[in-house]
């Protein structure tokens, strides 16, 4: 942690709502599998930002999950890669 109480507390309401977020792009993904061209975009943007956060947060380790899942959307498929994306993101996160 830093030694700004501030950025400790954005900190860990980030990490709480990680959760969240990632139970979110499941449901997208699963859309975007469907057809769902707009989930398959909510989905990519996720995962950049989330790529983007984690990096902010020193979270490096959600980095690599993040991108597999932004660049698979960016080639406009949901291949069984983000399915192993995201359960690594849900391991990474539970510690």
């Amino acid at each position: 942690m830093s030694d700004d109480p501030e950025i400790d507390a954005i900190h860990a309401e980030f990490r709480a709502g990680l959760p969240a977020r990632v139970a979110r792009m499941r449901e997208l993904a699963s859309s975007a599998r469907a057809g769902s061209r707009e989930a398959l975009e909510e989905l990519r943007v996720m995962a950049h930002r989330l790529r983007g956060a984690c990096g902010s947060f020193a979270m490096r380790e959600l980095e690599e999950p993040s991108r597999v899942v932004e660049y698979a959307c960016k080639q406009g498929t949901v291949p069984v890669a983000v399915d192993t994306a995201l359960d690594d993101l849900e391991r990474l996160i539970a510690g």
